[in-house]
């Protein structure tokens, strides 16, 4: 469990999770909304209060997961993939113009 604090706020929240990969961090909190609070500027606070980690400048949503979000600090967002649909098959021999016969 983690204690967080964000920017201009005194009130924390608990995580269930968070972890820092690259430019991005992964926050599982059921009782917390990337849009409700100020992600300028995250604290990781100890059980006394004091500030262990900071990590600053994820102010973007990059994508919202169940029970969290993941956001980046370099503006970027999470496009999901497209799929094509799969295309019919056609038989090699009808499709050079041949025809079956008997």
């Amino acid at each position: 469990m983690e204690i967080l604090r964000f920017a201009g706020s005194k009130r924390t929240y608990q995580a269930e999770f968070v972890k820092l990969c690259e430019n991005k961090i992964l926050i599982i909190s059921s009782n917390l909304k990337a849009d409700i609070v100020n992600t300028e500027k995250i604290e990781l606070l100890n059980k006394q209060g004091e500030a262990y980690g900071v990590y600053e400048n994820y102010t973007t949503v990059w994508k919202e997961v169940e029970g969290g979000f993941i956001l980046s600090n370099d503006g970027s967002v999470y496009e999901e993939p497209v799929i094509e649909e799969p295309q019919e098959m056609l038989d090699p021999a009808v499709e050079k113009g041949e025809e079956e016969t008997a």
